[in-house]
């Protein structure tokens, strides 16, 4: 397999997602964190997992472009539609708002509906833990892929229920980790089965 540096390979993606039909800005955030997965060694939410988000584009199960809808907010709370738009732009948006929410009321927590796929969840729990904070959070795919048989099942009926926590470490740094109730995150199962290897 041939390398490139990420900084060659990084306006070929946002180009390749612009052409999809994200906006500049959704673009360049799904291109970054693909990046940062890489970059991480966790090739499973890197570049490969872009392509994914194409055919979804094309036949309307993410809608680029889509507004964040507010629908209930309080000085520590919000209450978000993503309108199906892609989860990493909604997701780092939602976590935007919140920081500033926590830093004045010491406590901040938003539920988000409708929003594609999300990929590391660390990315955005890393994002108040750079500011100071502890931060929680929690997927529960309900309306996407199946890839988990319950306990004692042999039939896919659960979603694999990512989360993650961080916080800042003493030396400004941020430790976090990110897992799934699964033995797999969904997106290495997909990449292997593209690839034609058992799971």
């Amino acid at each position: 397999m041939p390398l490139f540096k990420h900084q060659e390979v990084r306006p070929l993606g946002i180009a390749i997602m612009q052409g999809a039909g994200a906006t500049a800005e959704e673009a360049a955030l799904i291109v970054d964190h693909h990046i940062d997965a890489m970059l991480y060694g966790e090739g499973d939410h890197g570049y490969p997992l872009g392509t994914q988000y194409i055919p979804d584009i094309k036949d309307g199960t993410i809608r680029p472009g889509a507004a964040l809808t507010i629908e209930k907010e309080t000085p520590t709370t919000l209450m978000v539609n993503g309108n199906f738009n892609f989860g990493h732009y909604v997701s780092h948006h939602v976590m935007t708002k919140l920081i500033p929410k926590a830093k004045t009321s010491m406590v901040a927590a938003a539920s988000i509906k409708y929003q594609c796929h999300v990929g590391r969840l660390i990315d955005y729990t890393a994002m108040a833990a750079r500011e100071g904070m502890v931060a929680l959070m929690m997927c529960d795919g309900a309306w996407g892929p199946k890839f988990m048989a319950p306990t004692g099942g042999k039939d896919r009926r659960l979603g694999i229920n990512p989360w993650s926590m961080a916080l800042p470490n003493a030396t400004g740094g941020v430790v976090g980790f990110d897992m799934t109730a699964a033995v797999s995150s969904g997106s290495k199962v997909i990449m292997a089965h593209q690839r034609g290897e058992k799971v």
